[in-house]
């Protein structure tokens, strides 16, 4: 295992910065560190080692079932709204893929934490670590639904608002991972708190949307 830490912006930055940014609007591929494509198939290779800037290369091989080699990452998502980064594998040598890892972030997810809170109850969840806010961890996922300081540009500037940030595994291998999928997501939060402010110890609280200062 690695000891050095992702080298990466801060995830804020990818989620709110980052529009606009590229002269091609269908541009989707992470393009900082990054080899290019294979001609025929979507998505680039990390030089870094750090696969959607913040997932270890031991993770992606236990994902891919050793097939690391083979495995592309691609910017699904980043916008105002929320940043996806997919790890997708060729499909029969491509150039159609299958996700199997999925790491997101969203902004203002009022119902995607009413979804992952249905989902983990159905999974029979366990709970997570405390400083990831309200966090629920089970087979090839792990959720953090955590208040962090809206965007300065939104109406909601000033306040906390809710954020889920996910790590989901596809099957089969993926399935097999829990406790692996933990660190990414911290890593995330840890990011997003850097950039905005987050209240771990405020989530599922009353006070979760209160403002961010007083």
């Amino acid at each position: 295992m690695r000891s050095t830490r992702p080298v990466a912006p801060l995830l804020v930055l990818a989620v709110f910065a980052l529009v606009g940014c590229s002269s091609d609007p269908d541009e989707t591929t992470l393009d900082d560190d990054r080899t290019s494509a294979t001609a025929d198939l979507e998505g680039s290779i990390p030089t870094s080692g750090w696969w959607c800037r913040l997932i270890e290369e031991e993770i992606v091989e236990a994902a891919t079932d050793g097939r690391g080699e083979e495995a592309r990452e691609v910017l699904r998502q980043s916008d105002q709204d929320g940043w996806r980064c997919e790890v997708v594998l060729p499909v029969d040598g491509g150039p159609e893929t299958e996700t199997v890892l999925s790491l997101a972030v969203v902004s203002n997810a009022v119902e995607e934490s009413e979804q992952w809170r249905t989902e983990a109850t159905a999974a029979d969840a366990a709970p997570g670590p405390d400083y990831l806010g309200e966090s629920y961890v089970y087979p090839g996922t792990v959720v953090a639904l955590v208040p962090c300081g809206a965007p300065v540009a939104s109406p909601e500037a000033g306040t906390l608002v809710p954020y889920a940030v996910s790590l989901v595994a596809g099957p089969p291998a993926g399935q097999q991972l829990t406790d692996e999928l933990v660190a990414p997501v911290r890593r995330a939060v840890v990011e997003l708190d850097q950039g905005t402010g987050c209240a771990p110890s405020r989530a599922g609280t009353d006070d979760a949307t209160s403002p961010t200062q007083g």
